[in-house]
């Protein structure tokens, strides 16, 4: 009984001298190596930081180099990877390179800037700042269906089988439920490729439990995908199908 009693003293013994827990340290951020680069936006960028691509145009991925300037080519990158700046910039004719490593430690040269050209195709990319554990880009409130169809698909690509059922299920429960609508547009896109993969940058995404449920994520973070970066090939490519028009 004796030992019984002593417990509580001596927890409350404990508590009292314990220090207040220290506030997390933020995670320092590089200082800032970036050079005005003619025809390139400054984002202040810095060599050893983390950054996402961001792809714009018809393209599914851009090439990284081992020279700058030159068509040596050391690998590809998708949109919305995470990448680190390995060294840079070096400035070139309205574009700039950096030097990146991929979560593979495929390290190479990716050329930045408005206006690029591969196969013909001309499309423009850049490097945001990795803060906060993502990229906050919020969606616009118009295009909101469109990133939840984005997001229903990747879900489905990512999870399988067995979740591409669960959707089926759901539409065929509620088929006049505006939520169910937009998980049949998902369902038509899948279907409309054949089988074949849909997304264009799987790797920038996983599919994991999260806060009590499943999620759709940036890739090595705590991040939930909104949507609007997850690129589907049969409706982002040149020539889009026709049930791409569902997202809108």
């Amino acid at each position: 009984m004796r030992r019984i009693a002593l417990i509580p003293l001596l927890t409350l013994f404990i508590a009292g001298c314990a220090q207040p827990a220290a506030a997390p340290m933020p995670t320092p951020v590089p200082e800032m190596t970036e050079i005005p680069c003619p025809g390139v936006k400054p984002h202040g960028l810095a060599i050893g930081m983390t950054a996402y691509v961001v792809i714009d145009g018809p393209v599914f991925s851009a090439n990284l180099v081992n020279e700058t300037n030159t068509k040596d080519l050391a690998g590809t990158v998708t949109h919305h990877t995470r990448v680190t700046l390995v060294n840079g910039p070096e400035c070139s004719t309205a574009s700039a390179w950096w030097q990146v490593t991929l979560p593979d430690g495929t390290k190479g040269w990716l050329q930045i800037g408005e206006g690029l050209k591969q196969d013909d195709v001309e499309y423009s990319t850049s490097l945001l700042p990795y803060k906060d554990d993502a990229v906050q880009r919020e969606v616009p409130k118009e295009r909101e269906k469109e990133a939840q169809i984005r997001y229903i698909i990747a879900d489905i690509e990512l999870g399988g089988s067995d979740v591409q059922k669960y959707y089926e299920e759901q539409v065929e429960a509620k088929p006049d439920d505006p939520e169910t609508v937009k998980i049949s547009a998902a369902l038509d896109i899948i279907k409309a490729a054949g089988g074949k993969g849909v997304m264009a940058n799987p790797g920038a995404f996983e599919r994991k439990p999260f806060r009590g449920g499943t999620s759709v994520l940036d890739a090595g973070t705590e991040y939930v995908q909104p949507g609007l970066d997850i690129v589907l090939k049969p409706c982002d490519g040149i020539e889009p199908l026709s049930v791409c028009d569902k997202l809108k």
